[in-house]
Formats: structure tokens, sequence, C-alpha cells
């Protein structure tokens, strides 16, 4: 029989506690005399848990009884007190309300009695349910329903099937602030084919489960809190469809809210929080609908979406994680459209194994490893997405993840805004990489990726860092305005540059260095405070049609044994220094190349270093077209040197050049000079230079052959005391100076110095000293063909 179990010193009536032992039998009597004169209605019972010893119409002492007797529709009024069910399950399957007696107040004092003392609680053994829900029209309001754990002899908790403590088993039942908790099993299940409506209802403690979904049921959960659970606080499975509005779902020992098994749901407005394992947990083919909901403060992930999940999560909060703010892994496919992410203690966002998730317009900001990690062939999609404030990178993308970034915003992060690396090979189309307090974008460890028309800007370090193997691609990026160098591509890495515009950063425009070896095309690197672009340390790369130009540096620096391809279309031009430098041994070819309008000299040689410069146009410099210098060994073939300011060519430092058909032409100084230095120079036409076609000095010694050495408006050949130049087979006419001038003796033996040449137009007075005189009258009588 079911008991009413009360304290020894309380009398109970109605919904207040009134009295104690001493004042219970006057007040009772006062009780009976009030609800002998308070008449039920006629659809109504009232529930007293003890005898009805007065015999009045339509009380019962169980609640067993009490539902029995209710007609269709009716009432069951339930007195305060602690129903113990036992084993036997209350069972509704009519239409009917279940809720607590409200006797009307009469004094201060029944007003100021406890709330616990005016509860009707309703307990059941482990393995019943303490209600049943099995029809339409049913309401229970305001009671608390407890199940209780329990042990046998030969039998443990495992050995028993989970069941509620509430069973929604068919129909659509209205539960209304109800106190559920359960020791023995899930607090509340709604099973298949059933559509209740669960409101302002408090959901605790549960030793498994709070609310459990399972079936094709379509609840409806308003204002709820589900709290303290060690299963799911919320379980919805096997294409359950419940609606959560506005519930608070905090604290659980285990997950929040776990969709699994093909469950759907909507949850709107919730608060997820504080709980042991993930806020949030889809996993199995499981779709649910999350929007404008809190999730927070949890010991694992906010957000995990794994095992071919799905899903679709809109105008989320996702805060303050201990692991990552959302977690998809597994072929799973959710979608999250304006969500916020921030505050996480590992990643932001962790995608990996196979997913596929689509990110709009979502916010990660300020966790503390990456922004978004991308791993494992995971292939998400980012459209308009920002990823900034985080403690360490932005995005890192590697182990053969992939995915497409979309006019995103990558800022402000303090390690790279984004890390590509191991294979990983995502691609970035139309984004922005700015602020960061490190690299804008670094590509290391064999890594990959895309990036098209996206824009690199104002990092602290390096625009562009490539490395340890990395190959990515980059076509119609800006990388300007960084305060460190806007590309670095070091440590074998490669990579190519399409159509990229490098400008207006701090220090150089790109440096190539390391033994790497990237292709630069169609890019133009310009306004740059340091020089445009630097090869060191054995670099290679291949550079083709780039415009190198306004930096306030060299436009382009090439030493320590590197071997630059600077190929066809590169133009380096308007330096306000040299417009290319070749230092330190450094090799490479030059071909097929303008350099034009630098301050300094257009090509300088240097220290040891030895490139081939084809069929190069070295023009209208203000200074020197090419300086050679401390032994170096250029290779000119078939280049221009056309109206520079200062010399054609100097060579110097005991350089040792080949000068091979060659224009040297419409210089505004001397055309070659030598100075204490040596080199072949052949098959070149000089012609219109305002000063001098050769001009040998010193202890110089270069060997001049088959050159036409005019015409000139200066002097042909100049050899000062001390050259000891050979000079042969070419041809010197119609320059307005001297067509040779010798300044003391140059040799010993002029049929030495000038062998097979050719003067025409040999002007009357020749400028010789007297001592050189004899000698030069030697040459001419022997060597010289004379108009």
């Amino acid at each position: 029989m079911l008991r009413l179990q009360r304290h020894a010193k309380q009398v109970v009536h109605g919904d207040k506690l009134f009295g104690t032992a001493e004042l219970s039998t006057v007040k009772f009597r006062k009780l009976l005399e009030s609800a002998q004169s308070n008449q039920l209605q006629e659809n109504t019972v009232l529930v007293t848990g003890r005898p009805n010893v007065l015999g009045r119409e339509r009380e019962y002492a169980t609640l067993h009884e009490g539902v029995a007797s209710v007609p269709d529709g009716g009432v069951v009024l339930v007195a305060p007190g602690q129903y113990d069910l036992g084993q036997n399950t209350l069972t509704l399957s009519r239409p009917l309300t279940l809720k607590p007696y409200r006797a009307k107040t009469v004094s201060d004092e029944e007003k100021n009695t406890s709330e616990q003392e005016s509860t009707v609680s309703i307990t059941s053994d482990h393995g019943c349910p303490a209600l049943i829900c099995a029809g339409e029209g049913i309401r229970v309001e305001g009671i608390k329903f407890t199940s209780r754990a329990k042990v046998f002899e030969s039998r443990t908790l495992e050995n028993f099937e989970l069941v509620g403590c509430i069973e929604i088993q068919a129909g659509s039942p209205h539960l209304f602030h109800l106190d559920v908790s359960s020791n023995a099993g899930d607090c509340m299940v709604v099973r298949t084919g059933t559509s209740p409506r669960i409101e302002r209802c408090t959901v605790s403690f549960g030793s498994h489960a709070g609310m459990k979904f399972t079936g094709d049921c379509k609840a409806e959960v308003i204002k709820c809190d589900v709290f303290g659970c060690y299963g799911p606080c919320i379980t919805i499975e096997k294409d359950a469809e419940p609606a959560l509005n506005s519930c608070r779902i905090f604290s659980g020992k285990s997950i929040g809210v776990h969709v699994l098994l093909g469950g759907k749901g909507l949850l709107v407005k919730c608060e997820i929080h504080a709980h042991t394992g993930p806020c949030i947990a889809v996993a199995s083919d499981a779709h649910p609908t999350v929007k404008g909901c809190k999730v927070h403060s949890g010991a694992g992930s906010g957000i995990m979406v794994s095992d071919d999940g799905h899903g679709r999560f809109e105008n989320c909060k996702i805060a303050d994680t201990a692991m990552s703010g959302i977690a998809v892994s597994h072929l799973s496919d959710p979608t999250f459209v304006k969500c916020f992410v921030t505050g996480c203690q590992t990643n932001g966002i962790i995608l990996t194994e196979r997913s596929e998730a689509n990110l709009e317009e979502c916010t990660i900001e300020k966790c503390k490893n990456a922004g978004v990690y991308v791993d494992d062939r995971a292939n998400p999609y980012l459209y308009k997405c920002s990823i900034q404030n985080g403690l360490g990178v932005g995005v890192s993308v590697g182990e053969s993840g992939e995915g497409l970034f979309d006019e995103c915003n990558m800022a402000g992060n303090a390690l790279a805004n984004v890390d590509v690396r191991t294979k990983g090979n995502p691609r970035f189309d139309r984004c922005s990489v700015q602020l960061s307090k490190e690299s804008g974008i670094r590509v290391s460890e064999g890594g990959l990726g895309k990036f098209t028309s996206c824009k690199v800007l104002k990092n602290d370090g390096v625009g562009i860092w490539v490395d340890s193997e990395g190959h990515p691609l980059f076509i119609g990026c800006e990388v300007f305005q960084g305060f460190g160098d806007g590309v670095i591509v070091s440590d074998a890495g490669k990579g190519d540059f399409r159509d990229c515009r490098i400008f207006g950063n701090e220090l150089n425009g790109i440096i190539v260095t390391r033994q790497s070896s990237p292709h630069i095309s169609n890019c133009s690197i310009f306004q740059n405070c340091k020089r445009g672009i630097v090869v060191a340390d054995f670099g290679m790369p291949v550079l083709r049609m780039n415009k190198v130009y306004e930096n306030k540096a060299a436009g382009m620096s090439v030493e320590s044994e590197s071997s630059p391809q600077i190929l066809a279309g590169n133009i380096f031009k308007g330096g306000v220094r040299e417009g290319v430098i070749f230092m330190t041994l450094a090799q490479g070819l030059m071909q097929d190349c303008v350099v034009s309008g630098n301050q300094g000299t257009g090509v300088k040689v240097l220290s040891g270093a030895h490139p081939l410069i084809h069929k190069c146009n070295i023009v209208e410099g203000n200074s020197h077209g090419v300086e050679m210098d401390d032994r170096a060994a250029a290779k000119l073939e078939q280049t221009t040197l056309a109206c520079n300011g200062g010399f054609a060519c100097f060579i110097r430092g005991q350089s040792q050049p080949v000068i091979s058909r060659c224009i040297i032409r419409d210089g505004k100084h001397h055309a070659i000079v030598v100075e204490s230095a040596g080199g072949l120079i052949q098959g070149c036409s000089i012609l219109n230079n305002a000063g001098a076609a050769v001009l040998i000095q010193d202890a110089a010694e270069p060997q001049v052959e088959c050159c036409d050495l005019g015409p000139g408006n200066g002097r042909g050949v100049v050899m000062h005391a001390g050259a000891k130049g050979v000079v042969m087979k070419c041809k010197v006419e119609g320059n307005t100076g001297d067509a040779v001038a010798i300044d003391g003796v140059a040799g010993s033996d002029p049929a030495t110095n000038f062998q097979e040449n050719s003067i025409v137009g040999m002007t009357p007075s020749l400028d010789v000293h007297r001592e050189a005189l004899e000698h030069l009258q030697a040459y001419l009588a022997v060597t010289c063909l004379q108009d």
C-alpha cells in the first residue's frame, strides 16, 4: 500500500504545513472543518495520503485510487508529503491533471511556512518508473519525482535495464514545474511516437541521463534546468526530434547534450556549461539544429561532432572550454553559421579524420593554441570567418589536412596567422592575413597549400615564410606594410609565387636562402625599405617576368654562393641604389632582363661572384651600368649597356670578367673602364658614348678583341701609364676625340699592346706623352691600317 511519510511533529493539509504536535489536534480539527466546507469540484479528487476516516466524497488515501477515480479530463489534487510507490509505478493513461493541492491561506503564519514542507514528493524503487505517461490530455505539475538506488543480493545496478524515473510512452502529456531526479538510471525518458510539452522543470542528479529522447518523438522542452547528471544531461537518439528552448543544462559529470544514432532535435537559446565531458556531443549520423545557445566553461570540448555526425549550429557562443571549443572528426560534416568561439584553453576549432565541416561568418578568438587546427585529411570550408587575437597560431594545417578558407580574416595572433606543415594542403582565397605578432603565413616541413588573391599585411615578423621543403603556391597575393621582410624562403623551401605584389615592407621584399628554390614569376616587388630581392646562402630561385622597382636599397642582391636563375622579362627599375648586386662567390644566370633607371649601379658584381649575364638591357641608370670589383668574374653576353650616367662598365679590384658581343652605347661617360683588373672584352660594339670607348688604367691588363670602338663623342682607346692590356683586331673609327691616347709608356712592346687593329678617321693630333711617341709611331707603322 502507498504510504504518506510525514515528520512526527507535522500535520499536512493543503499546500501549507501548520504547527507542531502540541497544536496538531486543534489545528487538524480546524482543517477538517475547512475541508468539509471547501467543496471539491465534480471533476476533482483529492489524495491525502491517509485513510478517509470521515468518508468525504472524492477524497482518497493513495495516488492510484485517486487516478483510478477521477473522470476523464478531471484533476487529481495531491496533498503535500512524500509518497513512496515502491515498485508500484503510477501510470497515467487517460486525460487528467495531477498536481499538488493548493489550499487558500488564511493567516500570516500559513504564508510564512517553508516551501519544503509543502512539497509533493513521489519516490519509486530502482528499476521501476515513478510515473508513466501513456495517453493524451495528461498534465502533471508542481511535483517532485525520485527513483532511489537499490542493490539486490544477486543483482547489481548493471543487471537492470535503465528506465526513467518518468517515462513518456504515448501521447502528448504536459509536464510543468516538476522536480525530477534519479539514483537508479535516467531521470526522464521520452519514447517513440510521443510529443510531450515539458516546461519549467528541474531535472537533476540522474545516475545516467537527465532527459533521454529516443525513437521518433517530438517533445517540446521550455525553460528547464538539467544538471548534475552522471550520464549525459540530455540524450537525443534514434530519430528523436525534441525542441529545447531557453533551457539551462549544466554541471554534468559527463556530456551536456548527447545527440547520436540519427538523433535530430532543435536547441534554441539554451545555456550549456560546466560539464566534465563535451558540452554538446554529436555522433553516428545525428543531425541536430542548435541556435543562439551559450556553450561555455566545460572541462572537455564545447561542441564535439564525430563518427559521421552532422548538424547545424547558428549564432552560438562557445567560450572558456578546457579543451577545443569545437572538435569535428571521423567523416563528420556539421555547419556552423555566425558562431563565436573564444577563450578556449587548447584549440578554438579542431578538424580531423576526413571531416568536412562548413563554417560561415564565424569568429574564433583568444584561444591558447590554434584558432583553427586542421589535420588528417580533414577538408573544411570556412567562409568570411575571423580567426583573431589568439595566444598561438591563427590557422594550423598539417598531417595532410586540407580545407578551403574563403574571404577569411586571420589577424592579431601571437604566432603565425597561418601555419601549414607536413603535407597540409589547404586553399586560401581572398583572405586577409594581418597584424600577427610573428609571421603572417608560414609553410614548413613539406607543407603545401594554395593562396589566391590574399592580402598579407602589417605583420610584426615576416609576411610569408616558407622553409623546410614547404612548397606552397601563391597567386595574385599582396604582401605589404609588414614590419619585417615581405617573403622569406629558407632551408630548402620551394614554392611558386605568381602575379603577386610585395611592397612597402620595413625590411626586404623577398629573401631566398639556404638552398631554397622557389619560382617567382610576374610579381611586382617595390617600395620596400631595404632590398627588393635577396638571395643568399646557396639560394637557387627561378625568377621570370618580375618587376622590381623603387626599393630603397638594391633591387636584388645575390650572395654567399647562391645561383639564381633570373630569366626572361625581369625588370629592375628605379631603385634608390643598385639594380642588381652579385657578391660573395655568387653565381647564377641573368637572362633577357632589363635593369633601368636606378640611382646606383645597374649591375654590380663583387667578391669573387661569377654570374652569367646574357641578353640583358642595362640602361638609363644614374651611375655605372655594370661595376665589377674584388675579384669578380662575371660573364656578360649579348647585353646592351646604354644611356647610363656613369661608366657603362667599370672593372676593377683584380676582377677577370668576360664581356662578349655586347652593345655599349650612348653613355654619358666612358664606356669601359678597367682599373687594376683584367678580363676579356670581345666582339663588342661600343658607340656614341661621351667618354672613351675603352679606358685602361694603371696596372690593368684586359684583353680587348674584335670590338668596334666608335663612333663616339670621346676618344677611342685610352691607356694610362702602367697599363698592360692588349687591344687586338679592333676597329676604331668615328670618335670625336683621339682614336688612341697613351699616357706614358704603356708597355715594353707596342706590338704586344696593339695587334691587328683598324683605326679609321684618325684625328690630326694625338694625345701622347713625348716618351711614348716612339712606341706609338712604331705601333702605327707595324699594326695599324690608317686612312
